[in-house]
């Protein structure tokens, strides 16, 4: 019994914990796109996470940004559109150039 209340427990803080990460990367510009495929990388404001780099003021240019989140780069995976839509992906750009 003592068990499924700790597991209970941490259900919920991870829960709380994802939540958090959409509600900051909202807050700062950020789409939901940005929140669900982004942010557990490279941090829910784009700042730098436990492996992404930060990203505001670092993206180059929209074709160049937009190539490196559909095709990937080193350990980045791609995202495609149907996970991160182009109007959210251009959205975040305007955001972070």
């Amino acid at each position: 019994m003592k068990c499924m209340g700790v597991l209970g427990l941490g259900l919920i803080l991870l829960t709380a914990c994802g939540k958090k990460s959409d509600s900051s990367s909202a807050a700062s510009g950020l789409s939901a796109g940005f929140a669900a495929n982004c942010a557990s990388c490279h941090g829910a404001d784009a700042s730098g996470g436990s492996v992404g780099r930060p990203l505001p003021g670092k993206v180059g240019t929209l074709a160049n940004f937009s190539s490196i989140v559909r095709n990937g780069r080193g350990e980045m995976p791609l995202v495609k559109v149907d996970k991160y839509s182009d109007a959210d992906l251009q959205a975040d750009y305007n955001v972070l150039k």
